[in-house]
């Protein structure tokens, strides 16, 4: 009897509730603890394979677009980081962008000046995208972190990779990376 009332009460939560679950987070390490994987994509730059060189400091140096799936319920901003794990110093951050419209579904706002997205200051010491540029001969991965948010970040342009990070932790509901590579000759 028991059983039958703990499926039937299972059936009605289903059958009222969203097909998407909110989510209330709690305190944790936005890398490591995120409830909701987000896909990352690029029509610019596949998983895996070498970056292309417009997207480099061998060639244009101009940013890619990324664009991410649907947020889970509750984001109201989306931050991106992309990053070289493998550089000599430790983490270099290339680009820092947040209080992304998490409707755009792409980090096209902020490369383009719409809306309330922010673009922070890299490890180059320059707003906006620095691209790969690794020393001659070796191979660097990059990641370009996406991370669903449940409030915009108190934050001004002059904020950092480190600041965002910061400032988000406790607000990821999601997070994706879509990773690639880059070899200078």
């Amino acid at each position: 009897m028991l059983l039958a009332l703990l499926v039937v009460a299972t059936l009605i939560a289903l059958a009222c509730g969203s097909s998407e679950p909110e989510f209330d987070p709690a305190e944790f390490d936005p890398f490591t603890s995120v409830p909701v994987e987000l896909d990352v994509l690029s029509p610019d730059i596949s998983a895996g394979e070498q970056i292309p060189v417009r997207f480099t400091c061998d060639g244009a140096d101009e940013a890619p677009v990324i664009s991410w799936q649907r947020p889970p319920n509750g984001t109201r901003a989306v931050a991106v980081i992309m990053d070289d794990p493998d550089a000599p110093r430790g983490i270099f951050s290339h680009w820092v962008a947040f209080n992304l419209d998490p409707d755009d579904n792409s980090i096209r706002s902020v490369i383009e000046g719409d809306g309330p997205a922010v673009q922070g200051v890299n490890d180059f010491g320059e707003s906006g995208y620095g691209g790969p540029c690794p020393p001659r001969g070796q191979t660097h991965e990059y990641r370009f972190n996406v991370f669903a948010l449940i409030a915009p970040l108190a934050l001004d342009d002059d904020a950092t990779a480190q600041d965002v990070l910061t400032a988000m932790r406790g607000s990821v509901i999601g997070h994706g990376v879509l990773s690639a590579e880059y070899t200078r000759q």
